[in-house]
Formats: C-alpha cells, sequence, structure tokens
C-alpha cells in the first residue's frame, strides 16, 4: 500500500468477519502501523507522526469495537435486545432474513426497542454472555448457534437458541420469573426447512419477536414502568404474527400479564378517585377480567353513582366466585341499602363463616364501608358491616365501630344489635 486511498481501502476491508475476533484486528492494527508510516510524509516531525498514527489507532479501535458489538452505547428512552449467533455457511442467508424480518417487525410496532447484532466471536459459551451482559448496557442477550444439515432426508437449519440478562431478581418473584421465561420459550421449532424456508422464516422470526418483547415487558414491569410494559404488551398480543402452535401458552401468559397491567392501572385511578378512568380501562376487557377486578369495576360504579351497573357487576361476581365472601359482602351491602335488615344480619353471619383474606381485601373492604358511613350518615348498619369486617383482622378496631354502632342504631335494628353486641363481648374476652 503506497497511498491514503489504498490505507483507507484497507481499514474498510477490516469490517469483514475475517478481522473481527480479537487476534484479526491485532494483525490488522500491526500491518496498518507499519503501512501508515510509510504513508505519512517524512517531512512531518517523528513525534508528530507517532501521536497521528496513535489517534488514527484508537479511532479506529473504538469504531471497530462498536460496530462489532463489543461496545454498546446506551441510548436514553430505549432498551436494548442484542443477537449473536455463531451460524454455519450455508445457514447465513436465513439468520440475515431472519434479523431483518426482526427489525422490520419492531420497526412496524414502533416501540423504543433497538436490535443489535454482533459479532458471533463474541459470544462462545454462557460464561462469555454472563459477561457480556453485565459489561454493557443491554436488557437482553440472545445467543447460540445456527447449525445447517439434513435430518430425516430434509435439510435445514436449527437454532440452538439461549436468553442471558443482568437482573437482580427479588427472592420472592425469583421461581415465578424463571417460569415465566420458560414458558415463553418452551416448546417452539426454532428451525428452517430448505423446502419450507419462506414460512419457517417467518415463523423463526415472530418467535423470537415474542420472546424477546416477552422478557422486555417483564423488566418493565420488575422496573416499575407499568405504562411502556403495557404499550409494548398491547402491540405484541394485537399483531396476529405467524407464530408456532406452541406458542399458544406463552401468549396466554402475556394476555394474562398485561390484564394484570390493566387492573394495577386502574386500581390506581380508582384509589385516586378517579373512577371514569378505572372504568374506561376495565370495560376494554371486560370479558377477561378476573374476580378481584370485577370487584373494583362494580365499586368504581356504585361511587359514580351508577348503582344499577354496580349490582349487575356484582351478580356477575357472584357466578364466578358463588358463596365467597366477597360475593356475600357485596350482597350484604346491598341489604343495606335496600334497608333489608334480617339479610344483612343473615349475610354477614355467613360472611365471618367463610371469610378468607386471600378472597377479599379486608381493610380496603373495611375503608370502603366507613367512607359509605360518612356519605350516609343515617345508615347505621354500615357501622355494623365495618365492626364484622373489621373483627377478620383487627379486634380492637371492630369494637370500636361496634361500640359506635350499638350507640347510634335505633329500634329497627334490633336483631343487628343483638348480633353486634355479642360479637363485641366475644371480641373483648379475647
Amino acid at each position: 500500500m503506497t497511498s491514503l486511498k489504498d490505507f483507507i481501502d484497507f481499514i474498510s476491508a477490516l469490517g469483514s468477519r475475517a478481522w473481527t475476533t480479537g487476534g484479526g484486528i491485532a494483525i490488522a492494527v500491526a500491518i496498518a502501523t507499519l503501512d501508515l508510516i510509510h504513508v505519512i510524509p517524512g517531512s512531518i516531525p517523528i513525534q508528530l507522526r507517532w501521536t497521528g498514527i496513535l489517534v488514527m489507532e484508537l479511532c479506529w479501535l473504538a469504531l471497530w469495537a462498536w460496530r462489532s458489538g463489543r461496545l454498546v452505547l446506551p441510548k436514553a428512552g430505549t432498551r436494548t435486545v442484542a443477537f449473536c449467533f455463531r451460524v454455519d455457511s450455508e445457514a447465513e442467508r436465513g439468520y440475515e432474513r431472519v434479523l431483518s424480518g426482526i427489525r422490520l417487525r419492531l420497526a412496524g410496532l414502533r416501540l423504543p426497542i433497538r436490535i443489535l447484532r454482533l459479532d458471533s466471536a463474541i459470544i462462545i459459551d454462557k460464561d462469555d454472555a454472563l459477561r457480556f451482559v453485565q459489561r454493557q448496557p443491554i436488557d437482553l442477550l440472545i445467543w447460540g448457534q445456527c447449525q445447517y444439515g439434513t435430518t430425516d432426508g430434509k435439510k435445514e437449519s436449527r437454532y440452538l437458541v439461549n436468553a442471558s440478562m443482568a437482573r437482580q431478581i427479588r427472592t420472592d418473584t425469583f421461581r415465578l420469573y424463571v417460569n415465566d421465561l420458560n414458558l415463553l420459550v418452551k416448546g417452539r421449532k426454532w428451525t428452517i426447512e430448505e423446502l419450507n424456508d419462506l414460512r419457517d422464516v417467518d415463523v423463526l422470526t415472530a418467535d423470537l419477536v415474542e420472546v424477546a418483547l416477552g422478557i422486555v415487558s417483564i423488566h418493565l414491569m420488575m422496573d416499575g414502568e407499568a405504562d411502556a410494559a403495557m404499550r409494548l404488551l398491547e402491540q405484541l398480543i394485537k399483531e396476529p404474527a405467524q407464530v408456532s402452535p406452541s406458542s399458544t401458552a406463552s401468549v396466554q401468559r402475556l394476555n394474562d400479564l398485561l390484564l394484570n397491567l390493566y387492573f394495577q392501572k386502574a386500581y390506581a385511578h380508582h384509589q385516586a378517585g378517579r373512577h371514569p378512568q378505572a372504568i374506561s380501562i376495565l370495560e376494554r376487557v371486560r370479558p377477561k377480567l378476573n374476580p378481584p377486578a370485577l370487584l373494583v369495576l362494580a365499586r368504581a360504579y356504585y361511587l359514580l353513582g351508577d348503582v344499577t351497573s354496580a349490582r349487575a357487576i356484582s351478580a356477575e361476581y357472584a357466578g364466578q366466585c358463588p358463596d365467597s365472601a366477597g360475593a356475600i359482602s357485596n350482597e350484604a351491602f346491598f341489604a343495606i341499602l335496600d334497608r333489608d335488615y334480617s339479610r344483612v344480619e343473615m349475610l354477614y353471619e355467613l360472611f365471618l363463616k367463610v371469610v378468607n383474606a386471600e378472597d377479599v381485601n379486608l381493610p380496603d373492604l373495611y375503608g370502603f364501608l366507613v367512607t359509605e358511613f360518612g356519605r350516609r350518615p343515617q345508615e347505621y348498619a354500615l357501622l355494623y358491616a365495618a365492626g364484622v369486617v373489621a373483627s377478620t383482622f383487627d379486634p380492637k378496631l371492630a369494637t370500636r365501630e361496634l361500640a359506635r354502632f350499638l350507640k347510634q342504631s335505633g329500634r329497627s335494628q334490633r336483631r343487628l344489635r343483638r348480633r353486634a353486641d355479642a360479637l363485641r363481648a366475644r371480641l373483648l374476652k379475647r
């Protein structure tokens, strides 16, 4: 090489895979350094000449590290997913199409996620993968090997897929986290048959997108970024991409995660008094709501003054959870509104027999009843109800509410007064 153009052509060639290993770049730098000595004019002082050579070599090393994936620069507001597969030369074309398909799908979803392709020499085994995710600002590394060969007379490319990430997982959520990851990757085909390569490339691409976005969404939830996780899952689930039949369980789990996010957001609105927003969120997925979400929806309607809808949803909840404490407490509350006190007495006796802390949020139910008494100060049966509910988790609080009921209630509630007096006496003996 005798000209600057020759040198530029030379270092451009270093971007090819032949020079992306550590040893390869060392040889390339050595050759380029020797050549630069001849390219730079001799009239330049030797100290300045070597300074220029050093600067150029450092710039090239940084560029090489960045382009090969050895150096990942952080990008604010963006999650990073990196792919690193050692691919047989015969399978290279299929791998390129898969990565291209992943980028196109994510571009269509318009999500703040970037895809990086790492040089295959970077990750050889799980130790390499662990070191990489610990040192680089990435959320997920999907890595492995792609082998080309023949199985039962069919030529195919078979992918061995692994996923690595560096995260601190709380002990109480670790098992659930691992189960979710296993569910996302379990049972997928991970192969491209040569005779069906168009179909299999689409399926493999969709599967990798589903796994990557599923894991990233779980990480967003763990980081407290519920809105971002919700947007990601909404986009992922509503895209009817061609996926393998084995992903059915995975899609169901992603649906469950999305429903949980809807519930958390609706509950936050509900607790803040933004009941129309809570109703809007939950009504979007009304047929899929679980019992706790139905309770929140019923209460939100009630607090907006729509008692008819609240009763209807409470009946729907009772249909899903018959004879549960939640269903009984709802029915007892509406009996109070109807001033059917004999029914109130019967229902709260039944409530005490079946109550389960996992079935209903008892402190929350107590708070609701006390708040309602503040809105309906002449409905003393609400104090009785609050006392009964409090007796299941705080006897002192219960005796106070029952005392208030006994002091303020009238003759029309004689049977409730006898029940309250007896319950209070039992609590005082504890």
